[in-house]
């Protein structure tokens, strides 16, 4: 039997308020649940069912809402459930139009629906995500090499602004993104997941040395087993093995300024005095500095950085395991160096769908 999917009834209720009475309609999540093409959605989920007796499926919006709130905030399936209970925009995404205080579904649900649908229908989803991009006419600030991913996916070139590194792109009256120049982690060079342990050596290798280390990388992981291995081999499927050009990104508004870094690589002479209140640094592979595998451990390397750049505050990121069946890094030496005495910069955590004021 195929699920009965739920449609926007417009029916109002005297003794309680529709979400989209009390909700900020101009909220990020309410603008995807109006971008969504759910029907589309429920043409692919719902083609897994045959038609017959027994208990209806759960709505496609509900799974399908419940799916994309798990990928884009990367929690358990228990997290979830405890955040969709308290968070009427995560409820609105997933097709409720009175705030529930109970879950309409068994947690189990969430699993059995998800290894029901597929490796194939749930990517489904990631196409239906650029779609939104392509129906909403939203910019797309990126490197050359995502914008070819994008390109390939169906996003407009009038929706793709290229950047380099040296560029100012503003985003409105208030607010302005600084494009630099940046490097990727040295995948060539060996990494320690623990920030306290030093690594040394791998200096001065050829272009192709270091890329035969980088072939040698792949082939290992690629051959690791699921789901480690399985993912990185789609992975490399859709995209480069080249970071395209590593861009860093300094954001600043009239509350304050961040800078973005997305993986654990610097130019000390664009980073130096650059002094933003909050940086956002990466802890993830072996730290590149000015093209060269850093020698040290990692908290020696945020340490460093932190003296160049002169952040007001930092937090880490690219952090966590690239994909399942990886390990992530262990970050505590490197906060543990940041919270010390004398340390050029205050360290914050940034947890999970928790949300964090940076200004003021």
């Amino acid at each position: 039997m195929r699920p009965r999917e739920r449609r926007q009834s417009g029916e109002q209720d005297l003794f309680r308020s529709r979400l989209d009475q009390i909700i900020d309609m101009k909220h990020a999540l309410v603008k995807l649940a109006r971008s969504i093409d759910w029907r589309f959605l429920e043409e692919k989920f719902g083609a897994v069912y045959q038609d017959g007796s027994g208990r209806p499926p759960l709505p496609t919006r509900l799974m399908a809402g419940l799916a994309i709130l798990k990928h884009t905030y990367n929690v358990s399936d228990e997290v979830l459930c405890e955040l969709w209970l308290e968070n009427p925009y995560y409820q609105y995404l997933c097709g409720e139009e009175f705030f529930q205080h109970e879950l309409p579904f068994e947690r189990s649900s969430i699993s059995i629906w998800r290894k029901r649908m597929g490796e194939e229908r749930l990517q489904a989803l990631l196409q239906e995500s650029l779609a939104v991009a392509t129906r909403t006419g939203a910019t797309v600030v990126c490197s050359p090499e995502s914008a070819r991913c994008l390109r390939a996916a169906g996003v407009p070139e009038t929706q793709l602004l290229v950047v380099t590194g040296g560029e100012t792109v503003h985003c409105g009256p208030t607010a302005t993104v600084r494009v630099l120049p940046s490097l990727h982690s040295c995948l060539f060079a060996h990494s320690e997941v623990d920030t306290a342990l030093p690594c040394l050596g791998d200096l001065d290798l050829s272009a192709q040395a270091r890329a035969a280390k980088v072939a040698d990388l792949f082939s290992l992981l690629a051959s690791a087993p699921a789901p480690a291995g399985p993912a990185l081999v789609a992975m490399n499927e859709q995209c480069s093995r080249h970071d395209g050009g590593q861009l860093a990104y300094l954001l600043a508004t009239t509350g304050g300024s961040m800078l973005v870094s997305g993986s654990a690589g610097y130019w000390r002479g664009i980073f130096d005095g650059l002094r933003p209140d909050v940086a956002l640094l990466s802890l993830g592979g072996r730290p590149n500095v000015d093209g060269e595998p850093f020698q040290g451990s990692s908290a020696q390397y945020v340490l460093e950085q932190a003296q160049v750049l002169r952040p007001g505050r930092i937090a880490f990121c690219h952090h966590d395991p690239l994909f399942p069946g990886l390990h992530g890094t262990d970050v505590d030496a490197a906060a543990a160096a940041l919270r010390a005495g004398g340390a050029p910069s205050e360290y914050f955590a940034l947890e999970y769908a928790t949300p964090v004021r940076l200004f003021g």
